[in-house]
């Protein structure tokens, strides 16, 4: 990736004069302490009666240090760096290896009352005294948690020197030392001072002096999800204390660091710079409603490592508005949130209004490492390139949309194993590349299914000013943002965008018949409703929730089937039941057409699944021919009918000249979830989960269709259907080592696709012809009406709002996910009886292995001998 930033020279005096940051007096010194690098320091005693007083090891009020105590309360530890990487509690790090005090959940089974230590020390009459101690807190606290710090000089009256408090109005972001921030409700002060995972150091004056100084900790905590922790208790001789002077300004690039993460979490600062991106959420007609706003250095450190901008959050309906172009002075505390370093806005001042922005950092892809978009992170930034708009999974709900640069001049992002041999070189270096050439384009805003939605070109998405997959967005200006685990581009305003991918009218061929694979997107007519239950198995329902839906779903069908317009198509993921929703789909697609146009493969239940495969089929054009045949865990154990579909084989004969065809319909298991419970386990290699378990079913597949189940006599063979694997993995290879041909590869190219995943584009939606079927097949084409379509369009209105309801169409533009893929064929015809060599039509028959006949008398010989 290129990046380039430039300097921007604005004369803009000084906004805030802050005071430098106290520094302890040369003349202070520590004459006692403890915890410290895990030493005392004049301890004539300490005293712990909750010491292993508790049953759990969850729960604790005492010393601990890790590699040295037996047990820790993994409450106070903070494991996200190697132990436990999902952390999201802890204070003490793994890179703190030092003696501490930790307080988790000390009311109990074992106690229920607030739980105290000491420390006696030796202070043989210092004068001046003084306390520092570095304190950490982490939790979602209430007022019944709680601790002081007390001193008493020989048996005297107690001090109380620190005590904690808890903000129940307020909230409070934690950054673990691995890099994952949280949102925490109610944080907890110490003298005023808030405290964070990281420890600080909080100091109290002593009154008075003597022989002897008891320290006491007092606390209580009610809870695991919450704790405190206390390190480097110090008694010091000669302390001054003086009135707090407030934070100290700090540039932006030392806040963000040459890291992914602040090292300045928890500190309060002041900060300045000027707006560059303005996502406020209030009255005002902003870019978005992030809560805040996005604010750059007008003075650069010159390092490339280290970002100038940084998110301003202000939360809902800020006091102060700002503008972009505005130079504020912002005090607030640093935090990590979502990855992203903010400060959380305590006060903000607009100093001047209407000033030049810096230059915009050119940002190019591919992105060779993230540092180099932490490096950017909150600035104004460019891409110039043109983009394709690559996945738009979460525009509708989210607003996102990710773009890409393909790779080697494709048009597209290729899955790795549409292309490669999974687990490859080759494939490893495609997975890599892909995941480079991708970053996301967000809408600026927080709410879900946001009205309205906006296009990349910065209007209002609607029918007219749409999008698909393939189309083409340049010159995008934005900030760059992280959350939600990936780096985004918040616009600042629209993008060029160019139609490069325009929607096509279904393919129409010049052939005797066409057959069409089709998944339908789970074609429920048992509604997902009331606790209805679908399938043999009484399985949860799936598809629409409600008749509104059904009718919406079931008008997007029937069109696309109606544009089709095949003799034979095979449907996947229908519901599982007796007739009644292939019926009823048959009966809709009739409906529209004025006539019994359709009839369907009756099959009844088919397996155990929710879910079938069925077949419809023009009743002019084709018959079926004998009984159709499946294929299971019955027939075959190696086909798995508990995670496979069962595959439905029919052979149909066309009516007008007599040829045959058998059509095998397939659905295979997902990539979706593990079938590790039959011992096969994800091997990494692109392939996803559940392999093995599609692999063997494509082995007892093409064993079991060299039977000619239905007993058709007649070698052609169609393998249709949602396989679940992209051509190059192990069930399409098995498939065509034993004789098929791909037909989508065939006819639409190393780079054809059905479907997007991540961003990637690849086929899952397969047409596969026996080696003598090949020949008569003159075209396969794959429809793309579903997967460059936003899913915007679809039937669905779960989340919708009334404006996002209102882009339904009842046309077949997004009425599945899958596009539909269709095959044209010229069938050979097989003489079966002597009359049919008559009067020179012998030149139009062949042999079931495609040849043809020299002559009549050859013909007659035929169908004779079989020879």
């Amino acid at each position: 990736m290129k990046i380039i930033k430039t300097t921007l020279a604005i004369s803009v005096g000084a906004i805030l004069t802050s005071n430098p940051v106290i520094e302890a007096s040369a003349a202070e010194i520590a004459i006692a302490g403890d915890m410290n690098q895990s030493s005392s320091t004049n301890l004539i005693s300490y005293q712990n009666t909750q010491r292993d007083a508790f049953s759990s090891s969850a729960d604790g009020f005492q010393k601990y240090q890790r590699g040295v105590s037996d047990s820790i309360p993994f409450a106070v530890l903070d494991d996200s760096l190697s132990t436990f990487t999902g952390d999201s509690l802890g204070i003490i790090d793994d890179n703190n290896g030092d003696e501490f005090f930790g307080v988790t959940d000390t009311v109990n089974p074992d106690n229920s009352e607030p739980v105290s230590a000491q420390w006696v020390f030796d202070i043989s009459g210092a004068p001046q005294l003084g306390l520092s101690i570095d304190i950490g807190a982490m939790g979602d606290f209430e007022n019944s948690d709680f601790f002081t710090i007390t001193a008493s000089i020989d048996g005297g009256v107690e001090q109380v020197l620190i005590a904690s408090s808890v903000d129940e109005s307020g909230s409070a972001s934690y950054t673990l030392a691995g890099g994952s921030s949280f949102e925490l409700n109610d944080p907890l002060f110490a003298n005023d001072t808030q405290l964070s995972n990281k420890l600080k150091t909080i100091r109290a004056a002593i009154e008075g002096t003597g022989a002897t100084l008891q320290v006491t900790l007092t606390a209580s905590s009610n809870g695991g999800s919450e704790a405190f922790a206390f390190q480097n208790l110090s008694i010091i001789s000669g302390f001054e204390e003086s009135e707090p002077t407030g934070p100290e300004l700090v540039s932006i690039a030392d806040i963000q660091g040459t890291g992914f993460s602040t090292e300045l979490s928890g500190e309060e600062v002041i900060v300045e710079g000027i707006v560059v991106g303005d996502y406020q959420r209030n009255d005002e007609t902003d870019n978005g409603d992030l809560r805040g706003f996005f604010l750059q250095s007008l003075t650069p450190d010159g390092n490339p490592l280290t970002s100038e901008g940084i998110f301003i959050f202000d939360g809902s309906s800020p006091s102060v508005d700002v503008k972009i172009g505005d130079v504020v002075s912002v005090i607030g505390s640093v935090s990590e949130f979502s990855g992203m370093t903010q400060v959380s806005a305590d006060s903000v001042v607009v100093n001047a209004e209407g000033q030049p922005l810096p230059e915009a950092v050119s940002l190019t892809l591919p992105i060779n490492d993230d540092l180099d978009l932490e490096s950017v992170e909150g600035m104004r930034i460019i891409l110039e390139q043109p983009l394709v708009i690559s996945e738009y999974f979460n525009f509708d709900r989210f607003g996102e949309i990710v773009l890409a640069l393909p790779l080697n001049n494709e048009n597209r992002l290729i899955t790795p194993t549409a292309i490669e041999a999974p687990g490859s070189s080759a494939f490893e270096q495609r997975d890599i590349a892909n995941s480079q050439a991708k970053i996301t384009l967000d809408d600026g805003r927080t709410s879900q299914n946001a009205d309205p939605a906006i296009h990349p070109n910065g209007d209002v998405f609607s029918l007219t000013n749409r999008f698909r997959g393939g189309d083409t967005v340049q010159f995008l200006n934005g900030v760059m943002h992280q959350a939600f685990g990936a780096y985004r581009i918040q616009p600042t305003s629209g993008a060029q965008f160019l139609e490069t991918n325009p929607r096509q009218s279904a393919p129409a061929f010049e052939s005797d018949i066409t057959v069409a694979s089709f998944n339908v997107l789970n074609y429920f007519t048992t509604l997902d409703e009331n606790g209805n239950r679908c399938g043999p198995n009484d399985s949860s329902c799936r598809g629409a929730d409600n008749s509104e839906e059904f009718e919406r779903q079931k008008q997007k069908i029937v069109a696309a089937l109606v544009d089709i317009d095949a003799d034979i198509v095979g449907l996947i993921e229908i519901e599982n039941n007796p007739d009644v929703s292939l019926k009823d789909l048959t009966d809709s697609v009739n409906g529209v057409l004025g006539s019994e146009v359709y009839a369907y493969v009756d099959t009844g239940t088919i397996g155990t699944d929710a879910i079938k495969v069925g077949l419809i089929y023009k009743q002019e054009s084709v018959e079926t021919e004998g009984a159709f045949a499946t294929i299971d865990s019955s027939v075959d154990s190696r086909f798995i009918d508990q995670l496979n579909r069962p595959v439905l084989l029919q052979t149909f004969r066309e009516k007008q000249r007599g040829g045959v065809l058998s059509v095998a319909v397939n659905h295979l298991k997902s990539k979706g979830s593990d079938c590790e419970d039959f011992g096969d386990v994800d091997m990494q290699d692109g392939q996803g989960n559940c392999n093995d378990v599609r692999n063997d079913a494509a082995k007892a597949f093409v064993d079991w269709i060299a039977t000619d189940p239905t007993n058709s006599g007649d070698p052609d063979v169609l393998v249709i259907g949602d396989l679940n694997s992209y051509d190059k993995e192990d069930p399409i290879l098995t498939i065509t080592s034993s004789g098929f041909t791909d037909l989508v590869a065939k006819y639409e190219g190393e780079f054809a696709y059905s479907y997007v995943f991540d961003g990637q584009v690849g086929y899952l939606d397969h047409a596969l012809s026996s080696s003598v079927l090949t020949e008569q097949v003159i075209n396969t084409q794959v429809w793309h009406i579903n997967a460059d379509e936003p899913d915007i369009f679809d039937y669905d209105t779960s989340f919708k709002k009334d404006a996002q309801d209102a882009l339904f169409e009842p046309n077949a533009f997004r009425s599945s996910d899958h596009d539909p893929v269709i095959v044209g064929i010229n069938l050979n015809v097989v003489p079966e009886d002597k009359s049919q060599c008559k009067k020179g039509n012998w030149k139009t028959l062949n042999r079931h292995d495609g040849s043809t006949f020299k002559n009549q008398g050859d013909c007659v010989s035929f169908v004779n001998t079989g020879k």
